[in-house]
């Protein structure tokens, strides 16, 4: 599972604890970017800032979900592309043979054909994606099936819960001196206010 996660809050992780509940996995790794592609006018918190959140959080959820700095480690702007490969030769040498599953919301599914070397991407990985109740259903459908029939795509589709977060609005409540009541977990809210995050305005970060 794979974003900026600046900072990561409790709907990608529900998001994560409901595919793992809800489709065999083995574990799930959380992959922060070192630089999204579709985020470079934005600053973001920093490297070790967003590792140690998500840390903190996972470490909260149990021996199955853990965190990777693949992206982190890798100099310049972090394609999914790149870290599949790096991911499928890491576990290769390990002797795993299990295909990777990557997990998504439907608006990211939905223009996944916009990723750098998507057809790759779609024709080698299977997806989770977590779908709000009655949003975009028709939409999500034909593009499953187009996936499907265009790269030989999987996909599976969870019955996921339905938070109302962004980090963008806990930026936002931040700076604004207002509570993040149920928003993060509390070892990241303490993190948060420890390390002085997020309390400038985005022009200024």
């Amino acid at each position: 599972m794979g974003g900026t996660f600046d900072p990561v809050h409790c709907g990608h992780l529900s998001l994560a604890e409901d595919a793992f509940r809800q489709v065999p996995l083995d574990q799930i790794l959380f992959i922060p970017a070192k630089r999204s592609p579709f985020k470079l006018s934005r600053d973001m918190a920093s490297e070790e800032d967003r590792v140690a959140m998500l840390r903190a959080a996972a470490a909260e959820m149990g021996d199955c979900y853990r965190v990777s700095s693949i992206e982190i480690e890798r100099e310049g702007v972090s394609y999914t592309y790149e870290t599949l490969r790096a991911l499928r030769r890491e576990y290769a040498a390990e002797g795993k043979e299990d295909p990777l599953y990557f997990i998504t919301g439907t608006d990211t599914y939905l223009n996944l054909e916009l990723w750098r070397k998507s057809a790759e991407i779609l024709s080698t990985t299977v997806f989770i994606v977590g779908q709000r109740p009655g949003y975009e259903d028709e939409r999500l459908a034909e593009k499953m099936q187009y996936f499907r029939k265009t790269y030989g795509t999987r996909t599976l589709v969870i019955d996921n819960r339905e938070l109302d977060i962004s980090s963008t609005e806990i930026r936002q409540r931040i700076r604004a001196r207002e509570p993040l009541a149920g928003m993060v977990p509390k070892s990241v809210e303490q993190y948060i206010y420890e390390h002085g995050l997020y309390r400038t305005t985005e022009a200024e970060d």
